[in-house]
């Protein structure tokens, strides 16, 4: 079996951003405000509404959409790819947004200049994509949580849990019944699953919005 060339991957993942440019959807913002231009794209408004010297660009397809830019020619690419997962659209089209999300998350996920997420982390914490992490230290227990993550969006979640000082919780728990939650409490069987709608016998299952699970933990005595 021929192992996979990390570097060549992680080098299409940081420039596959600029698949998406067309000469009708560029403007000169800030690329700053991706993360907000994201969420006024699954809002069904303009991206880029501010002024600015940066190169940026957005596309949307239903409910994801990837906004990325530049601040010159020999600048990496930023990004941030985002998928609408309010209730009222996480079933639309049979799912197709969440399918197309997770389909550019494996590209992008491995990327340090990319931030994949959902509408929902964005609204809770909205924040520009980095040039490196500039995040508060986390406790040992939270941190190594943090380094088991495989996606930005389960590492922006750990963050605003640990933030909120609830009890560190396991990644990939199975169920006795074989479901398998992405963040779970097992004591208290309150559970987070990333990708849609879940049902586990006996368990609060929450989607992952920070405030709802916070709620959720409080109502139980995990926080």
């Amino acid at each position: 079996m021929v192992e996979p060339d990390v570097d060549a991957w992680r080098h299409l993942s940081t420039w596959m951003p600029y698949l998406f440019v067309r000469p009708d959807n560029r403007a000169h913002s800030d690329v700053d405000g991706l993360s907000a231009a994201a969420m006024a794209a699954l809002d069904g408004q303009a991206s880029f509404t501010t002024d600015g010297t940066d190169v940026c660009w957005s596309w949307t397809d239903g409910g994801v959409t990837l906004t990325a830019g530049v601040r010159s020619t020999a600048d990496v690419p930023r990004a941030v790819l985002a998928v609408d997962d309010r209730d009222s659209q996480v079933g639309a089209l049979d799912g197709k947004a969440w399918k197309e999300w997770l389909r550019m998350s494996n590209w992008l996920g491995i990327s340090d200049h990319s931030r994949v997420c959902t509408r929902t982390l964005l609204a809770a914490a909205p924040a520009p994509v980095s040039e490196g992490p500039t995040e508060a230290a986390l406790s040992p227990e939270w941190q190594s949580l943090l380094d088991e993550a495989v996606s930005d969006t389960e590492r922006e979640l750990i963050r605003a849990l640990a933030d909120s000082g609830a009890a560190v919780p396991v990644l990939g728990y199975e169920t006795e019944g074989g479901d398998v939650i992405d963040f779970a409490w097992a004591d208290s069987r309150i559970g987070v699953v990333l990708d849609g709608p879940a049902e586990a016998d006996g368990w609060t299952l929450c989607p992952p919005d920070p405030a709802q699970i916070l709620e959720a933990l409080k109502m139980n005595g995990v926080v």
